[in-house]
């Protein structure tokens, strides 16, 4: 699910997360990441392809697009611990854990969803 930083990457579907048998790969395209900031880290969940971006190697950036690209949202980061990313809007809180390899969105009325 998880893959270091690097310019031109790629994304790698673990098989674990996916519930398939094999992992592929997918090329990123690199506007992805708003203005001069560029990929940092990047996972993928069940729904989600799941980015953080930064600036002068700090994070700066949640990114998340619907697989079915369908929707997407570009959040500056109100927290990083480690390896817990952060990012706030509208009541909503975004938290991309690597440690943990899971994302879990938590609603205004408190309404909890985790991926993995």
């Amino acid at each position: 699910m998880f893959t270091p930083k690097s310019g031109l990457a790629l994304l790698l579907l673990f098989s674990t997360l996916l519930g398939a048998t094999k992992a592929t790969a997918q090329p990123i395209d690199g506007n992805i990441c708003p203005g001069e900031s560029q990929i940092y880290r990047m996972a993928r969940s069940r729904h989600f392809h799941l980015y953080i971006c930064s600036q002068n190697d700090q994070p700066t950036y949640y990114v998340g697009n619907a697989t079915n690209g369908s929707s997407s949202i570009t959040l500056p980061l109100a927290s990083v611990e480690n390896e817990v990313y952060i990012a706030k809007n509208q009541g909503h809180s975004y938290t991309l854990d690597f440690e943990r390899q899971r994302l879990t969105v938590v609603m205004p009325g408190g309404k909890q969803v985790t991926q993995s």
